[in-house]
C-alpha cells in the first residue's frame, strides 16, 4: 500500500509517500460471450462479473487503524476508518433507528439519551445498551469497494445496420452522499442576509427588494 509515513512536525514538509503494511485482494471474474446468425440478421451476447475480497491485514502502524474525512462545518467527525481486520476502507458511523414521528416521541428519546432531538429529526440505535449516543455506538455501516461488478453487452446486425447496447452496474457497496449534509451550514440563514426567504438555501443578493 502506499500511505504517508508520519515525520516530526520541526520538518515543515508534507509527509512522504511510502510502501508500508499489507492489504489482501482476492476473488474471481468471469466472462462469456456467444455469437450466431439467423439468415441476414447477426446477433451477439456477452457477459461479464467479477467478485473482490478486500481486507487490510495490517495498516503499519502501532494501532493498525487509521480514520479521516471529518467535514467540520458540517458537523460530520471522521467516517472513512482503515482498520486491521476489516474491508479498506470502510465507513464508520450510527445506526438509523428511524424517524421522530411526534413530540412525544422527541421527549422520550431526549430524556433517555439526553438529546435535543425535535420531531422529523433521525433516531440512532444505543448499541451497547449504556443509555447514551456516543462514540462507542458507532460501526461499520457500509464500503465503497463493491462486492461485485457485472456487465452485460448486445449487439445486432442486419445489411448494415449496427444496434449496439451496453449495460453495468455494482452491488455490495454504499455511497456516502456527504452532499446531503455539507450545505448545513448555509441553511436556516438570518434575515438580515436573506431578506426575501429566511429558510431558502440559495443566497441571493443583500438588498431589500419591493
Amino acid at each position: 500500500m502506499l500511505r504517508e509515513k508520519p515525520t516530526p512536525g520541526y520538518v515543515g514538509l508534507r509527509a512522504p509517500f511510502a510502501n508500508s503494511g499489507i492489504m489482501d485482494n482476492s476473488g474471481w471474474e468471469f466472462d462469456i460471450s456467444y455469437r450466431t446468425e439467423i439468415q441476414d440478421v447477426s446477433l451477439g451476447i456477452k457477459a461479464n462479473a467479477s467478485y473482490l475480497k478486500n481486507t487490510l491485514v495490517d495498516y503499519g502502524n502501532a494501532s493498525g487503524e487509521n480514520s479521516w474525512g471529518n467535514v467540520a462545518a458540517a458537523g460530520i467527525d471522521n467516517f472513512i476508518y482503515q482498520k486491521n481486520g476489516m474491508p479498506n476502507p470502510y465507513f464508520y458511523g450510527y445506526r438509523m433507528d428511524g424517524l421522530i414521528q411526534t413530540q412525544e416521541e422527541a421527549d422520550e428519546y431526549n430524556f433517555k439519551y439526553n438529546q435535543s432531538a425535535k420531531p422529523g429529526d433521525v433516531r440512532f440505535k444505543d448499541l451497547t445498551g449504556d443509555g447514551a449516543i456516543d462514540d462507542k455506538d458507532r460501526e461499520m455501516i457500509g464500503k465503497p469497494n463493491p462486492d461485485w461488478t457485472f456487465g452485460l453487452t448486445l449487439t445486432a446486425e442486419w445489411k448494415g445496420l449496427d444496434f449496439y447496447a451496453f449495460f453495468q452496474g455494482v452491488t455490495g457497496n454504499k455511497i456516502f452522499d456527504i452532499s446531503k449534509r455539507a450545505d448545513i451550514p448555509l441553511q436556516n440563514l438570518p434575515s438580515w442576509m436573506l431578506p426575501t426567504s429566511r429558510h431558502s438555501i440559495i443566497c441571493r443578493s443583500l438588498k431589500v427588494l419591493p
